[in-house]
Formats: structure tokens, sequence, C-alpha cells
């Protein structure tokens, strides 16, 4: 598991934080209490733990059926240099972002001239927009 917590487990690095970590993830997936768990690739190990803990038969969780568990790429900072991060406010579109602050901050996103890779504005077309558009809600009108 220490490769999901950033670190490989034989880096002396074991402290108590690095555990409780592992299981604040766990116990998100476990005790939400919801059908659907949306989570970055990036917890992909996390993900597959959780799923080995449904399918033991004498398994401390609550007698639920599991969520489905839906991974998404993790996005680029607007700087394209390193992922989307809660502590970088000014290089992150959050959902709760007015529309204006929203258009301000794609304004001012690195993009590269006939350049994809690294790119944060592409992504957002890739990722973001074109699955709207070509989602069954969207308006065709």
């Amino acid at each position: 598991c220490f490769p999901v917590m950033g670190g490989s487990g034989g880096d002396g690095d074991e402290s108590l934080s690095r555990y409780v970590y592992l299981l604040m993830q766990l116990t998100d997936i476990f005790y939400l209490d919801v059908d659907v768990c949306q989570l970055g690739e990036d917890q992909k190990t996390i993900n597959d733990l959780a799923a080995k803990f449904y399918k033991w038969k004498t398994s401390p969780l609550p007698s639920r059926t599991k969520p489905l568990i839906l991974s998404y790429p993790t996005l680029l900072d607007l700087n394209g240099e390193g992922k989307m991060s809660k502590s970088k406010p000014k290089l992150a579109v959050y959902m709760h972002d007015t529309k204006e602050e929203v258009k301000k901050k794609i304004n001012e996103a690195r993009c590269p001239a006939k350049k994809v890779e690294k790119n944060p504005v592409m992504q957002y077309y890739k990722y973001i927009f074109f699955w709207i558009v070509r989602s069954p809600w969207c308006s065709k009108t």
C-alpha cells in the first residue's frame, strides 16, 4: 500500500500518519454509503484494495452492496507542470468557482500553440468539454 501513499514501504518512512492516511481513504469508500464513488486514477491501488475488502466473507464492513468505483484522469494544474491540487487554488478550477473565475483561470492558463501533451487547456477540452458534448444529457439543439 505504500506506493499509493508516495513511498515504497521499505524507505524507513513508515510513520503512523501514512497508515492513518490509508485508513481514511478506505473509510471514505466504505462508509460514505454511496452507490458510485469517484476517485482519481492515481488512487487505483486504494480502489483495488477496497474491492478486495468487499470480497471477504467475514468482512467487518457494513452489509451493503459494493459501490461502483469510477476512476478519472488526474488533470494537470493550469501551468501544465503538476497535477491540480487544493494547495494551489489559482492553478485549479473548482466546481464552486464562479463563471467569471473559471473564465479568468482558463484565459490565464498555459496553452502552448500546436502542443497537445502537457497542455492543461487541451485536457479540459478532452476530459470535460468533449465528454459533455457527447453525453446523452447534452441538448443537441
